[in-house]
């Protein structure tokens, strides 16, 4: 035992030592109990401190039971079982020696002493084995109706064994080897049941349970003195008070251990709780800041790295030799996957592509800047030799693009062509592009750039190599040729227009001018660009006279 242990200890037979002495002054004090014998009735007063006695258990038997049902603790399903019991022992011990009753026999109140002293006997061995348990030891929670009838039951089972035992006069042979025996066994289990809540208090340190401890003492030395010398009605009266003391401090231990500390641990964690609230408006507050602040300098670098995509596209508006192109580039996100390029591969050819990558956004956008290096080469030989032969151009792009750690999901579908001035022929090859450029020829008829499809630009050169093909096609003065993305037709992201629809709404512009069919185009995508699920890109190539 430790030294807190034993301080502890001391502490509590100091207490209970003070209680023995001033129990021992009031039994004995001669003038205070001829003042009380001249002042009061005793009997009557005795009756009240009794009545004051049965509250008390009562309200433990109240907490006991709410305890049962809200913590399912085995202590409290026998606290119930033996308060139900004394309970109803103390009512019909105030009917049998209620001043009203006094002319009951001597033979009846004495068998009736028998049965009082038999189920306090029974009460006290409950507290004992009650004792014994942990308090983590639990019932099953199965049968909740049945035990909401243990008051009932133990009422029912105590009132069945009254006319048996108050009609058996062989126990009024040996009534007082009987009473002696019962009073023994009381007081070993009042003492055991005191033991094991004093051990269970040094090793929980809660001093509701020393309450507890405390209020068995109390109560075990009123039996005790009662056990061994006969007392007179002023100390009969003091007994029950003292008693009612010993009761008190059960209620006090029982209420405070099984509600008062429960509902202390809920204002405490509510405490706790508004605090952590507090705290965390504060902590959102300062994290949603740095958030703010986070992704402010986040749009600002994709708003750079948007400048940065855009200002490598050709202009939107570019004239050669013989030729005209408008272009418009929508992205669905401030970073676009689509991507085009116009540009001059020598004096009399002009190289030209339109290319998505799948998805879109920031890994998109620089995917596109991987490809504007290697379909359009910065030296003039390599990028007349593929420019020249657009299927050797996305041949050395498929093996370039292998090369790369790239994420295997990640691919593009692409179309390249070369167009010659002199002769007017454009040449192309498809990369897996999904929709086909239209072509508007001068006389109406429509036509599209399908002879060959290709295969995507993907990471699978490991198991399969595509062979791309040159498709060649003779254009005249005043054709047109729009090239787009699936982002124009997708009905199921855009809703902009239909892949049908696109060849005769480009139609009906045939007789204007190509600012005028771009307005429109425009203006039939700006109905939904808020909506835009993709982006999307395309570029009108108009054929004139050199």
């Amino acid at each position: 035992m430790d030294r807190n242990s034993r301080k502890k200890l001391s502490r509590y037979s100091i207490s209970l030592l003070l209680i023995l002495f001033f129990q021992g002054f009031i039994y004995n004090s001669q003038g205070l109990e001829a003042y009380m014998t001249r002042t009061f009735n005793l009997v009557q007063l005795g009756f009240l401190v009794k009545i004051v006695g049965i509250i008390i258990t009562l309200l433990i038997l109240n907490t006991s039971y709410y305890a049962l049902f809200a913590h399912f603790r085995r202590r409290m399903m026998y606290f119930v079982i033996g308060f139900s019991m004394f309970a109803l022992l103390e009512i019909l011990d105030q009917v049998f020696y209620n001043p009203l009753f006094l002319g009951l026999s001597a033979s009846t109140l004495s068998t009736f002493d028998i049965y009082y002293e038999v189920f306090f006997s029974a009460f006290t061995m409950i507290l004992a084995l009650a004792s014994f348990l942990d308090s983590r030891n639990r019932v099953t929670e199965n049968y909740p109706s049945l035990m909401k009838m243990i008051p009932l039951l133990t009422t029912a089972m105590m009132v069945a064994l009254l006319p048996p035992i108050m009609a058996n006069q062989e126990l009024l042979i040996n009534y007082y080897s009987i009473m002696k025996n019962l009073r023994v066994l009381q007081l070993v289990s009042l003492f055991t049941a005191m033991f094991f809540y004093l051990r269970f208090y040094l090793r929980e340190k809660n001093e509701h349970i020393r309450f507890f401890a405390t209020g068995l003492g109390i109560i075990f030395i009123t039996r005790f003195i009662q056990f061994i010398t006969v007392l007179t009605p002023y100390q009969l009266l003091m007994e029950s008070v003292v008693f009612s003391i010993g009761l008190w401090y059960l209620n006090v231990a029982t209420f405070r251990y099984n509600i008062g500390i429960p509902y202390q641990q809920l204002q405490n964690a509510q405490r706790q709780v508004n605090l952590y609230t507090q705290n965390l408006e504060k902590i959102v507050e300062k994290r949603t800041s740095e958030i703010a602040a986070v992704n402010l300098s986040l749009v600002k670098e994709i708003e750079n790295a948007k400048r940065i995509q855009q200002s490598i596209l050709p202009a939107k508006k570019l004239q050669f030799r013989g030729v005209a192109y408008i272009s418009e580039y929508i992205p669905c996100e401030r970073l676009s996957g689509d991507f085009y390029d116009i540009y001059p591969i020598d004096e009399n050819n002009i190289g030209m592509y339109i290319l998505d990558v799948s998805g879109h956004g920031i890994s998109a956008a620089l995917l596109t800047m991987f490809c504007n290096n290697y379909v359009r080469s910065t030296e003039n030989l390599i990028k007349r030799f593929r420019g020249l032969k657009p299927h050797r151009n996305l041949q050395n792009f498929y093996e370039e693009f292998n090369k790369m750690n790239f994420p295997d999901e990640m691919h593009m579908v692409i179309l390249f062509a070369s167009y010659n001035q002199e002769s007017r022929i454009l040449k192309y090859s498809n990369g897996g592009l999904n929709v086909h450029p239209i072509l508007l020829r001068n006389t109406g008829e429509l036509e599209y750039l399908d002879q060959n499809v290709g295969f995507p630009i993907c990471k699978i050169s490991s198991v399969y190599i595509p062979e791309y093909e040159t498709s060649e096609i003779q254009l005249e003065p005043g054709d047109r040729l729009l090239f787009f993305t699936d982002g124009l037709v997708d009905e199921r992201k855009n809703r902009i227009m239909h892949e049908e629809e696109l060849p005769e709404f480009f139609k009906s512009y045939q007789d204007r001018s190509l600012q005028e069919f771009n307005q429109a185009l425009k203006q039939r995508i700006g109905e939904a660009e808020e909506k835009l699920e993709d982006d999307i890109t395309y570029f009108i190539m108009e054929v004139q006279e050199d």
